[in-house]
C-alpha cells in the first residue's frame, strides 16, 4: 500500500496542478483525468511490486530486499540484453501506465 501512495500521490497531485495551468477547459479536463489514471496506475503498481516484496520477504527471509532488487532491476536488464525489455516488471508497469493515460488522451503512448 505505501508503494501505490508514493508512487501515485505524488504522479497526481503534478497532474493535477498542470490542470489549473491548461490553456482551455478540454485539456484541464484530460489532466483532471490523467491524475485518476496516475492514482490508478499508482494502485496497480503497488499491488505488483508490493506482491512481489513479500513473496521475496517469505522466501528470502533477510535477503528479501535483495531479491526483490534483482527481480526488478536484474531481470529488466537480462530482458532488455535478450531484446525484451517489456517482458519485465518495469515493462509491464510501464506498459500499464501507457494504456491508462493513452486512454485519457494527455499521453502515453509511442
Amino acid at each position: 500500500m505505501q508503494i501505490g501512495w508514493v508512487l501515485g500521490v505524488p504522479s497526481a497531485l503534478l497532474a493535477l496542478s498542470t490542470a489549473g495551468l491548461a490553456g482551455d477547459v478540454p485539456s484541464a479536463l484530460r489532466r483532471v483525468a490523467a491524475a485518476f489514471a496516475l492514482l490508478a496506475w499508482g494502485a496497480v503498481a503497488g499491488v505488483t511490486l508490493g506482491s512481489l516484496a513479500a513473496l521475496c520477504a517469505r522466501l528470502f527471509g533477510r535477503r528479501g530486499p535483495t531479491a526483490l532488487a534483482f527481480f526488478v532491476i536484474g531481470e529488466r536488464a537480462i530482458a532488455t540484453a535478450a531484446g525484451h525489455g517489456a517482458w519485465s516488471v518495469p515493462g509491464a508497469l510501464e506498459a500499464a501506465l501507457t494504456v491508462l493515460l493513452g486512454a485519457t488522451g494527455v499521453g502515453g503512448g509511442r
